[in-house]
């Protein structure tokens, strides 16, 4: 997880408009997630692109993974069972994300 995470983190863009507060208002509070998944997703950028941690633990965003409902997702609630793959991550994060706007 971590290492997509700082994968999307490095493009340029969206982590611009992520670390802004603009992003807020295009949320779609209607979605499945509310727009809770952006908002961390936004909360893990920044925290990376702040300067002031030496390295993170995006534990809000994991559990927001987890609470999507799917099987796959369960596994981030868990502390015993392995993390999916970044594939099968990105998988998952994409399209939720995309319904957050």
């Amino acid at each position: 997880m971590n290492s997509l995470l700082q994968c999307l983190s490095n493009f340029t863009l969206p982590s611009q408009y992520f670390i802004g507060e603009k992003f807020r208002e295009h949320l779609n509070r209607s979605s499945d997630t509310r727009g809770e998944i952006a908002v961390e997703f936004a909360e893990v950028i920044r925290m990376l692109w702040s300067g002031q941690y030496k390295s993170i633990a995006p534990t809000d965003f994991k559990y927001c993974i987890g609470n999507l409902g799917n099987p796959i997702c369960d596994c981030f609630l868990s502390t015993q069972m392995p993390l999916p793959d970044q594939k099968r991550l990105l998988l998952i994060f994409k399209p939720k994300c995309e319904e957050d706007y």
